[in-house]
Formats: C-alpha cells, structure tokens, sequence
C-alpha cells in the first residue's frame, strides 16, 4: 500500500524477528491478486495515515513517525492475511464481522498496550477451526493522536518485546478437541492462563462474555474437524462458511433507535462510550448538537 516509512512494523510485531523479516523481504514479497468471498472474512483492519499504530520503539528511533501516509491507488488493494500466518491487529479502525464476533473481548489482566494485541492473535488462532481471515484494507482516516510519554509506552508494551514469539509458538502448536466453539475459546483462555499470558479474571470474564452472547441470541459458528483444521494451516488454505447476518427482530442491543410505526418515546437515552479519558473534548461539541437536534426535532412545527 505503498507506505511512506520503509521498514516499519505495527505494534505487536514479534521484535526479535524484526531484522530477518527485513533481510527477507524481498523473497517473500510474492502476494497474489485474487478475490476472496465476503463469508471467509472475520476481521477487518483499517489503516491509517498520520500517527498510526506503532510501538514505542518506532516513534523513538525514527523521524516523522507521527507523518505516516500510504499511497492511494489503483493497486492499493486490500491484503489477505494468510491462512497459515499471524499479523496484530489492534482495536483502532477495526470491524469484526458477525461470525467473528466472539472475538470482540479484551483481556483486563494485561496493560492496555497490549489487550488489543492478545486479543487479535488469540482470536486469529480461533478463526483458524472456522475458516475466517484477517483482511487490512488502505486507510480510511487520518490519525492525530494525543500526546503520548513513549518511555511510559515502552515500559507498558514490555510482554509484547519479550513474549510474542513465544506466544505465537504456543498458539500454533495448540489444539482442542472441543466439538463447540465456546467450548474450544474456553479452553484456550485457560491454556493462557496456565502458561501465564493472563490472568485468572480473563478466564472467568471470557466465560461469562460467551454465556452472554448466547443468552442474546448470538449463532456461534460451526468449528470443522481438527484433520480438516491442520490440512487447510499446511496448505494455507481456507474452509469456506456461511456467514450469518443477524436481523432486527428479536435483537436486544442496536445502534440506532426503532420505533414501532409513527410512535415516538417521551425520552430517549443515548449511550456515548470513549476509549480513552482524554475523548470528552472532541465528543462534546458533537454531543450538544446532537442533543439540540433532537429537541428541535420534538418542537411542533411553526
């Protein structure tokens, strides 16, 4: 996608493999032009220019990291993670579609440098038994990020320099025999908690966050047989499933209102959830238009 930075790495890229990765390049840069179906996709990560999504050590060793820009054109196509590989995607820009869903939990027991990173390997590991890719796309914002202490970074994205490899060993060498999909997340978590990538709280959290999911109505994929499994990961291929779509009938949570026929609520409530403590400001303005509007709206007609 034509990036302005040669050399560059997003945040939870295994450090240690960082040199070969660039000494190798060229030998690997062999992507092929193809079409993908819509149903083998879970999750799509956007780019960014601007300030994008690197560790601390980038920003401290290079000029203008915070000036990133991607070149748009005609071959700025979006990239197919492949089925037997890993690539971090974190929790900026990032759309899980339906059947990826379940993948939507942070771990709370990890600094926040690095949930986003454990979720998206963790979850690609998952996807792996029901046939769902990683796809990034070219970017569709531009990124000012608020002002960051990268030695505090540093020291917050320590597991990410000295853990991920290894990580990435265990995820590709684990397997369940769960004939369910709860079941087979389940037992993963708990592999990571007895290996001491999370904490106890994650493996009692993902359980309720799955028994959640299915108490509103969430389908959760089928998961394929594990000869199946491994045979697609040696030959890097994909088992295609339908991807589920749900409907407004019957569904408990939406993002927008509904209302039955022409009929109106005397109050309405409307949720604003930040990422960070710092987001109000640049909320604030949008929040008392919106506000206004909707009091305009309720006004009769003069």
């Amino acid at each position: 996608m034509r990036a302005s930075h040669k050399e560059s790495w997003p945040r939870g890229f295994p450090i240690d493999h960082l040199q070969k990765n660039f000494e190798n390049w060229g030998e690997q840069n062999n992507t092929n032009v193809g079409d993908i179906k819509y149903s083998s996709i879970g999750v799509i990560q956007s780019l960014c220019d601007g300030d994008p999504d690197n560790d601390a050590i980038f920003r401290m060793t290079r000029p203008d990291s915070t000036k990133f820009t991607f070149g748009r054109t005609a071959t700025s196509l979006p990239l197919l993670i492949p089925y037997s590989a890993y690539s971090p995607y974190n929790a900026q820009a990032t759309t899980h579609l339906y059947n990826a869903f379940w993948g939507l939990y942070l771990p709370i027991t990890v600094p926040g440098r690095v949930t986003d990173i454990w979720r998206s390997y963790i979850t690609q590991r998952i996807m792996k038994d029901i046939g769902l890719h990683v796809m990034y796309t070219p970017p569709i914002v531009k990124h000012e990020r608020s002002a960051h202490d990268y030695l505090a970074d540093f020291a917050a994205e320590s597991d990410l320099y000295s853990k991920t490899a290894e990580l990435l060993k265990f995820l590709d060498s684990w397997s369940s025999t769960a004939n369910t999909l709860p079941k087979r997340i389940s037992d993963l978590w708990i592999a990571l908690y007895e290996r001491d990538y999370i904490g106890l709280d994650d493996v009692e959290a993902v359980k309720e966050w799955l028994r959640v999911l299915q108490a509103v109505g969430y389908k959760y994929p089928d998961v394929h047989d594990i000869s199946v499994v491994s045979n697609n990961r040696a030959n890097q291929t994909s088992t295609t499933i339908e991807q589920i779509q749900p409907t407004l009938d019957g569904q408990p949570y939406r993002s927008f209102p509904l209302f039955k026929g022409n009929e109106r609520p005397d109050s309405a409530v409307v949720k604003v959830i930040m990422m960070t403590m710092d987001e109000w400001p640049l909320l604030k303005s949008w929040v008392l238009v919106s506000v206004l509007f909707f009091i305009l709206k309720q006004l009769p007609s003069i």
